[in-house]
């Protein structure tokens, strides 16, 4: 195949030409198929340039999964696909940049981390300093995540007194616990807390108060994109709300990891949104389709802002340090630190 080279954001015809592979099917590649899905999206979206803007920041986190999965050998990301899924992805990144009105490849990835993200709230840090926050073990992280094939949730069985890694469906109640969190009251019924990292790995798993692990023991506090307490029965997850404390998420929070459930073949249509309290919001495509709107991220941005500028106030902050958190909106340090969100367009620029 031609090396191929978008100045713009491509056609949906000339994409799926460019990105063809001979005895090769699309639907084998769900992360493909979202990649398809969304350029039609793009341009269908001609006339509103907010949704364009949220479409290209779903495109960057979509490919950023393919390439990962491509190199971690996932023998559905054909070889073949990869020259135009790499210039692709730099046609995206060239359009980010206009929107966010960056110049480089870290600054775009910092504004990204910056708009989709979500740092610890004041409380969240007086807590793991309070009590303190224990953390996962590595092993203990790698048994919380969750894996999707056919659109369902699976995961190694954490809950159980075994060392066995064969993975099984999903379901929530093995983290349930019963705790009262202030305003937020309870934990749902078979409802297990869980997170969703800046690069869209969903962990999920017990968490009590008592032992000191919470939603930042997943990664120590870092920045993520989701955070709160979900339903899942069988690997079909049914429930999501915005229950976490110490993450305190926005609309903008939801829509993004709705996004990623969308890549993984999830559907969203069974799917109940509760607020943090715990009442019905929507069902989650409808919650999606009513809050898909650059304003929505734009006030979400702002939000997050104003709650880290209160964490810096908190009791205890000055500690923070040694969870390596780096929260504050600022520039970027020019010390050649990796950016939050992996940006495979540097592998193609060093190639």
């Amino acid at each position: 195949m031609a090396q191929v080279t978008y100045a713009d954001i491509p056609s949906l015809t000339l994409w799926m030409r460019d990105s063809s592979v001979a005895f090769a099917t699309r639907k084998q590649d769900i992360i493909l198929t979202r990649v398809d899905r969304l350029l039609e999206d793009y341009q269908k979206s001609e006339t509103d340039p907010g949704r364009q803007s949220l479409i290209l920041c779903d495109l960057f986190l979509t490919i950023d999964c393919w390439v990962k999965s491509f190199h971690a050998r996932n023998v559905n990301c054909e070889k073949g696909r990869y020259p135009a899924m790499m210039n692709l992805f730099g046609a995206v990144v060239k359009q980010l940049k206009v929107a966010f009105v960056v110049h480089s490849d870290v600054e775009l990835s910092n504004a990204l981390k910056e708009f989709l993200g979500l740092g610890m709230s004041a409380g969240g840090h007086v807590t793991d300093q309070s009590s303190p926050l224990k953390a996962f073990s590595d092993d203990e992280r790698a048994r919380a995540r969750l894996w999707f094939k056919d659109g369902l949730a699976y995961q190694v069985p954490w809950w159980e007194n075994s060392r066995s890694l064969k993975k099984q469906l999903a379901s929530s109640y093995h983290g349930y616990i019963e705790m009262k969190r202030g305003e937020m009251g309870g934990q749902s019924p078979s409802y297990c807390g869980f997170v969703m990292t800046l690069d869209r790995e969903i962990y999920m798993r017990k968490q009590d108060r008592d032992a000191h692990q919470f939603h930042s023991s997943y990664n120590g506090g870092a920045r993520v994109i989701m955070a709160g307490t979900m339903l899942v029965r069988s690997g079909r997850i049914l429930g999501i709300r915005t229950d976490s404390g110490h993450y305190k998420p926005g609309v903008h929070n939801l829509n993004t990891f709705l996004w990623a459930l969308l890549m993984f073949g999830v559907e969203l249509s069974p799917i109940a949104i509760l607020d943090h309290k715990g009442e019905y919001v929507a069902s989650a495509d409808k919650f999606l389709a009513d809050n898909y709107k650059w304003s929505r991220y734009l006030d979400g941005r702002e939000s997050e802002i104003e709650k880290l500028r209160a964490a810096q106030t908190a009791s205890g902050f000055d500690n923070r340090a040694k969870f390596g958190k780096r929260d504050d909106l600022q520039a970027p340090p020019n010390d050649g630190a990796k950016p939050l969100i992996d940006n495979p367009y540097e592998e193609a620029s060093a190639s």
